[in-house]
C-alpha cells in the first residue's frame, strides 16, 4: 500500500508540475499566434499591387521628369547623372521593397525628398510597370 500511495503522490506532483507548464506556455502561444497572424498581414500586403500605376505615373512627370527619363522607351535622362526609370525598372532583383528602400534613402546626387506613402507606392507601381516582366514584380 505505501508504495501505491508514494506512486500516487509522484504522479500528483508530476500532474501539477505539467499542469504550470501548460498554463505558461498560453501565453507564449498567444504571442507566436499573434506574430504569426502579423507576419501573414504583410506578406499579403506585400504580395499585392503596390500602388496605381496611372498615378504614379503622373506623380513621375510632375516630380521626376526634371532630371529622370521618367517614360518606358526614353534610356537617356535630361540629367545624365539621373537614371532613367526603365533601366531602374529592368535591373535584376529590383522589386517594391527594394524601390522602397531606394526612395527612402538619402542619395549625395539626388535632393532630399520627402515622398508621401500613397504617392511612393504609386511611383514604384509606374517603376516597375516599366519592367519587361511587370506583373512578376508588381506582385513582390
Amino acid at each position: 500500500m505505501m508504495w501505491r500511495k508514494k506512486k500516487t503522490t509522484k504522479r500528483c506532483h508530476d500532474f501539477r508540475q505539467m499542469k504550470l507548464i501548460k498554463l505558461a506556455q498560453v501565453p507564449l502561444r498567444a504571442i507566436l499566434l499573434l506574430t504569426l497572424m502579423t507576419v501573414a498581414n504583410l506578406t499579403g500586403a506585400i504580395a499585392q499591387e503596390i500602388g496605381n500605376v496611372e498615378a504614379g505615373g503622373e506623380y513621375a512627370i510632375d516630380h521626376c521628369a526634371k532630371c529622370h527619363a521618367v517614360d518606358a522607351n526614353t534610356m537617356r535622362s535630361p540629367n545624365p547623372e539621373a537614371a532613367p526609370f526603365a533601366l531602374i525598372a529592368r535591373t535584376p532583383g529590383m522589386n517594391g521593397r527594394a524601390l522602397t528602400v531606394w526612395l527612402s534613402s538619402v542619395h549625395k546626387d539626388m535632393p532630399d525628398l520627402i515622398i508621401e506613402q500613397n504617392d511612393m507606392h504609386n511611383l514604384i507601381a509606374y517603376i516597375l510597370s516599366l519592367a519587361p516582366n511587370k506583373q512578376a514584380r508588381l506582385s513582390r
